[in-house]
């Protein structure tokens, strides 16, 4: 009779909520920077696409959950 081998998970749960972070304060601060520039589209621009990243990866990980 065989035995089941044990399947670890791939990823740890503490670098997806690491990534989440890091680009969480990258948008404050691209938001904060884009208030001091004169041209502030370019900050303001990575600051959304950063929040964007961000919201992927929670539903990402809140989906792959289920």
């Amino acid at each position: 009779m065989r035995k089941a081998v044990p399947v670890k998970p791939r990823r740890s749960p503490f670098l997806s909520a690491g990534v989440l972070i890091v680009l969480l304060l990258l948008a404050l601060y691209m938001g904060q920077a884009s208030r001091t520039m004169a041209n502030p589209e370019l900050p303001q621009l990575a600051a959304g696409l950063a929040i964007g990243a961000a919201v992927v990866l929670l539903l990402l990980s809140i989906l792959r959950r289920r």
